[in-house]
């Protein structure tokens, strides 16, 4: 089966080709150069194969690229680290008036610290580079920017305890993680509420979902799986996602007792 080529690298690609014509190289002789077997280099100026930072390099030198090429790398990882979540949300989160999050095994991605969102993004992307792992990290931290700042979104939480107490990287991340809900729990802009941990069965069990409430439109949700999420916009499934959000809210902790909750776990794992 024909591998798809990768938007972000087809450019990187077709800029490696051509550099490589023109210093009148064979791609036998750019592979050797940038210590990769000619398929590989093949695929990668095809745009279906992503390139190391190390071949990247080696391509600029042996290219005599100056640094274009590499600055052309750095924008092909940029890119290729935005996964379609970070496009396809970005309009509809920033025109939302409140957002409803909740996720049975993790914080919620727009309460997550830079080291935290780095070892889940780690765990999900083992094969990855580290620079794709970054450039998603990155992508996060720019999201929940916009998203924080003054003027955006009212957000509610429901955090499971469970997410809370499970340590993600070492007890210092953890413990760090947990102190930035306990500050975001203080914002006006944040309603946060932990549900109980020893709540035996409810009906979110499955997976993460948010519900984007809008003042000039119909509510919208994102679904999270294993590949990504799926957007829902029937009314009839926007309901039964609201009831299920409902009850979330009804059994967790008010507000004043999470933060008790919260600050407990955080001297509990604290190293």
């Amino acid at each position: 089966m024909a591998e798809t080529p990768r938007p972000a690298w087809v450019t990187f690609g077709a800029e490696v080709r051509r550099l490589r014509k023109e210093r009148g190289l064979t791609t036998a002789h750019a592979a050797k150069a940038a210590d990769v077997s000619v398929s590989m280099l093949v695929k990668q100026e095809r745009g279906v194969r992503a390139v190391q930072r190390v071949t990247a390099e080696r391509l600029d030198e042996a290219l005599a690229a100056k640094g274009s090429l590499m600055q052309q790398w750095a924008r092909a990882v940029r890119s290729d680290a935005e996964p379609d979540w970070y496009h396809k949300d970005q309009p509809a989160e920033r025109r939302a008036s409140e957002i409803l999050m909740f996720h049975p095994v993790l914080v919620p991605g727009l309460l997550q610290i830079d080291e935290y969102a780095r070892t889940v993004v780690r765990a999900g992307l083992p094969l990855d580079s580290p620079d794709t792992v970054e450039g998603v990290v990155k992508a996060k931290r720019q999201r929940r920017g916009r998203l924080t700042a003054p003027g955006g979104p009212f957000l509610r939480a429901v955090v499971d305890e469970v997410a809370i107490r499970r340590v993600m990287g070492d007890e210092g991340i953890m413990a760090a993680q947990v102190s930035h809900l306990i500050d975001a729990a203080g914002s006006r802009a944040v309603r946060l509420q932990v549900l109980p941990g020893d709540l035996r069965a409810h009906p979110a069990l499955s997976g993460g979902f948010r519900i984007l409430k809008f003042t000039d439109r119909p509510s919208m949700a994102h679904v999270e799986h294993m590949s990504g999420n799926t957007v829902i916009a029937d009314a009839s499934e926007i309901r039964r996602l609201e009831a299920v959000w409902a009850d979330l809210q009804a059994w967790a902790w008010s507000p004043a007792e999470s933060v008790r909750v919260m600050e407990k776990i955080r001297d509990e794992i604290s190293p």
